[in-house]
């Protein structure tokens, strides 16, 4: 079973994103996932002490951190996990490369669509693009994405 952690300040946002992320993921895999919402930077070290974090998803917009910060914080226990930012930052959207460097496998717009969020999980699941269900999920921090989800190398 996979873990993906999703990160929001705001706790009807990250239950809601979390719920979004499982049903995204039930369309491209049959496997197992636990798909964990955290409402800041304390409950996501809380779930690193429990859990292997395969998936890391966070809004750029944390209540105590952003999610660029949260990520290198947290680098030492996320090893091998891809890193997911959610941003509207316009800056960080045309070149996330200039402000997220190594840190981060894909930025995605916020609010996030559907369409982009199945291209993401499939390239990270190593799915072709118009595969549908079947493929076990395997996780694959260095896998890049897809042309229209920016994802750094």
């Amino acid at each position: 079973m996979i873990t993906i952690v999703v990160v929001a300040g705001d706790d009807h946002i990250v239950r809601a994103l979390a719920e979004f992320v499982k049903t995204v993921l039930s369309e491209v895999s049959r496997d197992q996932a636990q798909v964990l919402p955290a409402g800041s930077a304390d409950e996501v070290l809380n779930i690193l002490g429990r859990e292997r974090i395969d998936l890391l998803m966070t809004d750029d917009r944390l209540p105590d951190m952003t999610g660029l910060e949260l990520v290198r914080w947290l680098r030492p226990g996320l090893v091998g996990a891809v890193k997911i930012l959610l941003t509207n930052d316009s800056r960080l959207l045309a070149d996330p490369w200039k402000f997220a460097g190594a840190e981060i496998n894909a930025v995605l717009a916020r609010p996030l669509g559907r369409e982009p969020l199945r291209l993401a999980l499939k390239r990270w699941l190593g799915l072709p693009l118009d595969a549908t269900v079947n493929r076990p999920i395997q996780s694959r921090a260095s896998d890049p994405g897809p042309e229209d989800v920016r994802t750094l190398p």
